[in-house]
């Protein structure tokens, strides 16, 4: 059983890249088979975790993978080229293989598990997932004619989500309760600004990585040890120039 679980990572991100290749190949059929990597993604994690983590740290720690997943399953929607569609396969497969692999060191190898792995982890997919979530849903929006409330409601989630999960270690309960609401009110903001500025979908993606993942970054700051100030003052300005090239060159509509 325990050679299962070893084995379980890889052959579940293996087997998720596959499902998305073949769902390219069979449009029609959209998103059932596709989707089927969501339930393999939740019962890896079940056969992994199951009796012992509590409800809690699961969500806290694989969640955002989750996210992942299902975001990558929208995106592909808007896939048009060979090159994005191996980038969604690429990055689904990745994505599941390190959460999953983590999650079982975690369970059954702690003296190999790196420390806070997986919230380092979910910090870094968090780009990712603001990037095909709100391209997505500008998609939505713009071609099925969605209300606009919706894509603004879909990024106040989605910011919400992202703040709580992503969590400072030396948070407490109420500190993670106020960052949530934070991350709300962001991603109330970049749904607002995304009907506002006439940006491709793409662009719109970018825009909503940056502000979400700049938002998390300068959090970091509040707890000790502190970045120094060097660190503070270049890491504000490449977000603020990553920001500012990003709108002067992008193809206004």
């Amino acid at each position: 059983m325990l050679l299962i679980l070893r084995l379980l990572p890889f052959v579940t991100a293996l087997t998720t890249g596959v499902l998305f290749w073949i769902q390219r190949k069979e449009p029609a059929l959209y998103p059932w088979i596709c989707g089927i990597s969501i339930l393999l993604f939740c019962f890896s994690v079940a056969g992994i975790v199951w009796g012992r983590m509590t409800l809690v740290d699961i969500f806290e720690k694989i969640v955002l993978p989750f996210l992942l997943q299902i975001s990558l399953v929208f995106g592909l929607v808007l896939v048009e080229t060979t090159i994005s569609l191996w980038i969604v396969i690429i990055s689904s497969f990745v994505g599941m293989a390190l959460s999953l692999e983590l999650l079982y060191l975690y369970c059954f190898e702690r003296e190999r598990y790196p420390v806070n792995g997986l919230s380092r982890l979910n910090i870094a997919l968090v780009p990712i997932i603001a990037w095909y979530t709100v391209s997505t849903s500008v998609g939505l929006l713009n071609f099925l004619h969605f209300p606009h409330f919706i894509y603004v409601f879909i990024n106040g989630i989605l910011g919400m989500i992202l703040y709580r999960t992503t969590g400072h270690p030396g948070a407490t309960p109420s500190q993670n309760r106020i960052w949530m609401g934070i991350g709300l009110l962001i991603g109330l903001h970049v749904g607002w600004i995304g009907l506002h500025l006439p940006l491709s979908m793409p662009m719109q993606g970018v825009i909503a990585a940056v502000l979400l993942s700049g938002g998390l970054r300068m959090r970091r700051y509040v707890y000790n040890p502190k970045p120094s100030r060097r660190i503070a003052l270049f890491e504000g300005t490449a977000i603020f120039v990553l920001f500012t090239v990003a709108i002067l060159t992008a193809k206004w509509l």
